[in-house]
């Protein structure tokens, strides 16, 4: 999830934003349904945006270490969250 950087217009400063990317992909594990990604852009990295999003669902979710993901499971949802290190990290 990169961040981005947008102009406020009128306003004449930048604001940091959240792009949610989320892909899905079961033909390895002989699923039927085609690859799709869905793009969702939020105006800020509050974890209530993850909630939004993932509040709903029963699965595993692949994420990088943002806290909010962390507070999803905690909060009773029923994610496995599986983390890889950044390439910093290796």
């Amino acid at each position: 999830m990169p961040d981005w950087v947008v102009v406020a217009t009128g306003a004449g400063r930048t604001k940091v934003c959240q792009f949610w990317a989320i892909a899905t992909n079961d033909r390895p594990w002989r699923g039927l349904a085609p690859p799709a990604v869905v793009y969702m852009f939020a105006e800020d990295r509050k974890a209530i945006r993850a909630k939004q999003l993932f509040g709903d669902y029963n699965g595993i979710l692949q994420v990088d270490g943002y806290a909010a993901y962390k507070g999803l499971i905690k909060s009773g949802g029923r994610l496995v969250q599986r983390t890889y290190p950044s390439k910093a990290a290796l």
